[in-house]
């Protein structure tokens, strides 16, 4: 320990070499053994190199710093000491290391240096487990108490064995290791001297973003603290952690209490439409929203592969012919995030060998991110590795398999989808097309743009059919750019072509737009207007759903292939006849505006304007061109 009462620097350093070998012969009493140094500091190297301040406000009002009196506060390095003095209203800093993620490791420990200085009545923090504000495991001194303050989504947990007291003297030095294993228990020594031991419990804390530590400064009821600390190390048995196993609950497709389920509206392709036979993707999906805390759909309907079935069904982009829209996921995501304060699920695919897919979802489940793989015709959820034997742990919705070696159809897996928890960009742009059609994108500068094709479909699993699921082209677009793009078809032989470009903007929100027509060889361009920004304002905590999602005609063909506006006739009952219907699809529009302001709560008069649709639609019957 670097103390600033100690003025000889080569004594100093050999008393702390001695101190430190000492230390490390006694941690076999904690039952430490091949530890690799995770993260060390021992403050003779600027702050700025590996720490950054991750909160710092007062509790009355966070726009102010925490203050030591008349200036704002700060982290000062005397003597290779870190030192941090508040004279202020209550108040909060949390000072974490740039580039630390404790995510992946069941155990830890953590070892430091406190100088207790000023009064012992003092609060004095080592958070280590943090994660944002409102996630974190803290190890808190005040006066003789010793105890554990646990925070999940906000909210404070006493745990079992919390508490303890300890004879700390005012102007000495001691040594703290923390053991954290985690879900199970938190040890904690004093100068190597087992002082508490507390049992964790549920709630625990849901790793959606980096987690690691924190050194933190604050006051409370003491308006002053001054915090000193040194030398700190964390260290973890890498080799300990043979099998990781993320907490995803099984569900299975062919489930009693759905089986029988139609999926999607499989009837019009399958002569056996249920669950049971289709349901892979979309019960895969809803094991992996239960693990991210998404429990409700926006209707406040508990969320089960049924219920997920039966909201994607309502859906203009649930489904497309039996297979799952995945970004439609994404929107659910966004729609319910505001009311159970869970992250929105960023969709990214990638398609490789094995050997690739194996590795990204190693990557994924060792920052605890469940993966979806799939192979031709089926998909399940990988959320587990077992190091030992280098394979995955999987739960898949129809067959058996615990580990993806157990699969017959190993070699044939080439897919995985992830979900980033994302609170920033959930923009697509994807394009539907039958498969014979080709399609080339282009933006408004003429530069190809780089998409995304992906032919997917559904396989009977049961073996009793060779029914399929209908194949259709997708085009993916990530994150685009506001803008014109051209979308340019062609096909070997003339035909007819459909084509569905769905628009999601930032928050996830889509808009849908439909094409169709003949094409050939020589190509057909149709153009479309991008836009990034929100269409719709993000929701808000009620448990309302969010608006459906409507057409827009924002889909056009190119210029030279629009078709003119039609004159208007000069017999005066067609010319009625035509007005009619001109003021008709306007008023349709305004009618889906209306619509989508209702459900947002911005409007709850629209039952007029659709009484006067309705007696509009009436004399449109009655001014029919066949009736006059």
């Amino acid at each position: 320990m670097k103390r600033q009462l100690l003025s000889n620097l080569p004594l100093r350093r050999i008393c702390a070499v001695l101190v430190a070998g000492c230390a490390y012969l006694w941690l076999g009493a904690l039952d430490v053994q091949a530890e690799t140094v995770i993260f060390a500091d021992n403050f003779d190297s600027p702050l700025g190199t590996n720490w950054q301040i991750a909160r710092n406000q007062q509790a009355s009002d966070p726009l102010k710093p925490c203050m030591n009196k008349n200036t704002p506060a700060v982290w000062t390095q005397t003597n290779g000491l870190l030192q941090l003095i508040i004279d202020s209203p209550v108040c909060l800093m949390d000072l974490v290391p740039i580039n630390l993620d404790l995510r992946g490791l069941g155990l830890y420990r953590l070892s430091f240096h406190f100088l207790i200085q000023g009064s012992t009545q003092m609060d004095r923090s080592m958070v280590f487990l943090w994660q944002d504000p409102q996630n974190w495991y803290n190890l808190k001194l005040f006066g003789n108490n010793l105890f554990i303050e646990k925070v999940v989504n906000g909210m404070t947990y006493q745990l079992p064995g919390a508490l303890r007291q300890y004879p700390f003297q005012l102007n000495h030095e001691y040594q703290f290791t923390i053991e954290f294993l985690r879900e199970q228990k938190i040890r904690v020594w004093v100068d190597q001297q087992l002082v508490l031991e507390a049992t964790d419990q549920f709630p625990f804390i849901t790793p959606l973003e980096r987690q690691t530590i924190s050194l933190r400064g604050g006051v409370g009821a003491a308006s002053r603290s001054i915090t000193t600390v040194d030398d700190i190390h964390l260290t973890a048995d890498l080799s300990s952690a043979s099998v990781t196993q993320l907490d995803v609950q099984l569900w299975k497709q062919n489930d009693t209490v759905w089986a029988n389920e139609e999926y999607d509206h499989a009837h019009l392709w399958s002569s056996m439409p249920t669950m049971s036979r289709w349901g892979c993707a979309v019960t895969s999906m809803a094991m992996i929203l239960r693990y991210y805390g998404i429990t409700e759909l926006p209707s406040g309907i508990a969320l089960t592969p049924q219920s997920l079935n039966e909201w994607l069904k309502e859906q203009v982009d649930g489904y497309f012919n039996g297979n799952l829209n995945w970004l439609a996921i994404s929107r659910l995501t966004q729609q319910v995030s505001a009311k159970l304060h869970t992250p929105k699920l960023e969709l990214s695919r990638t398609d490789g060998t094995l050997a690739q897919i194996v590795e990204f979802a190693k990557q994924e489940i060792l920052a605890n991110k469940p993966v979806i793989l799939g192979y031709p015709g089926h998909f399940f959820v990988a959320d587990g590795v077992d190091n030992t034997t280098n394979t995955l742990l999987i739960k898949d919705p129809y067959y058996s398999y615990q580990r993806l070696s157990q699969r017959p159809t190993l070699q044939e897996v080439n897919t995985i989808r992830r979900f980033q928890p994302s609170h920033t960009d959930l923009s697509y742009l994807l394009v539907n097309v039958s498969p014979e059609v080709e399609l080339l994108i282009t933006d408004d500068q003429g530069n190809q743009v780089t998409v995304e094709k992906v032919t997917e479909y559904l396989q009977d699993p049961t073996g009793e059919t060779d029914q399929r699921s209908p194949q259709l082209a997708q085009y993916f677009i990530r994150q685009p750019e506001t803008g014109q793009y051209t979308l340019t078809l062609t096909r070997p032989e003339h035909g007819q072509y459909q084509l569905d470009v769905f628009q999601y903007d930032i928050q996830g929100n889509v808009t849908q737009s439909k094409e169709s027509g003949e094409v050939g060889p020589e190509g057909q361009d149709v153009i479309v207007e991008y836009r990034k920004e929100a269409t719709l304002p993000a929701p808000s905590a009620s448990p309302l759903s969010s608006p459906a999602p409507s057409p827009t005609p924002w889909l056009s063909p190119s210029p030279q292939l629009s078709p003119q506006p039609s004159p208007q006739p000069q017999n005066p009952n067609s010319r009625r006849t035509w007005l009619y219907r001109h003021l008709l699809a306007e008023l349709h529009q305004l009618q889906r505006m209306l619509q989508l302001f209702q459900q947002l709560q911005f409007l709850q008069l629209s039952s007029s304007y659709q009484r006067l649709l309705h007696n509009l639609e009436r004399l449109n019957q009655q001014t029919n061109p066949s009736n006059n």
